[in-house]
């Protein structure tokens, strides 16, 4: 018969050295390793692609995400710890809106996800519409993995 053995946590650094095993308690009491440099972030920009149902739902979780997260109590704390929010836990500001937004429709979307499936039709890209609106296009080409136009997003 084998032994177990049971490895014991590493300790993980926070804000200031301080180091703790739980990772949830060391963002909220002491803050990310790298809090206090220079190349830390202030605030956080995104953009966002998405259908109108996704924009609702990641709207509803970016606004959330934002300030404190307390579970009630009828959740165990141990899985289920507060989230003090985004900047406390990261000093930096989290938006609620994201810089850019771009909407593509569901359908469109599932029909791409299925491009390339052997039981898909047709495997050829080049049947899709050509005649979307600029940003949905650039959109279109950023979510079948266009680096490209990736990098066109960003400079914006």
């Amino acid at each position: 018969m084998s032994e177990l053995h049971l490895l014991p946590e590493p300790p993980l650094e926070f804000r200031y050295g301080q180091e703790t095993v739980d990772p949830h308690d060391g963002l909220a009491l002491f803050g990310p390793f790298d809090g206090d440099l220079a190349s830390r972030p202030g605030n956080m920009r995104y953009g966002l692609i998405s259908t109108p149902e996704g924009a609702d739902q990641f709207l509803a979780f970016s606004t959330l995400v934002a300030g404190p997260i307390i579970p009630s109590e009828e959740f165990d704390r141990d899985l289920w710890p507060p989230f003090p929010g985004f900047d406390v836990a990261f000093p930096c500001d989290w938006p609620t809106q994201p810089a850019w937004h771009a909407t593509v429709d569901r359908d469109d979307l599932l029909r791409a996800a299925r491009i390339g499936e052997p039981h898909h039709e047709s495997g050829d890209r080049s049947e899709e519409r050509l005649d979307a609106a600029p940003d949905e296009a650039l959109a279109r080409r950023v979510l079948r993995g266009d680096r490209d136009a990736l990098e066109q997003l960003v400079r914006r």
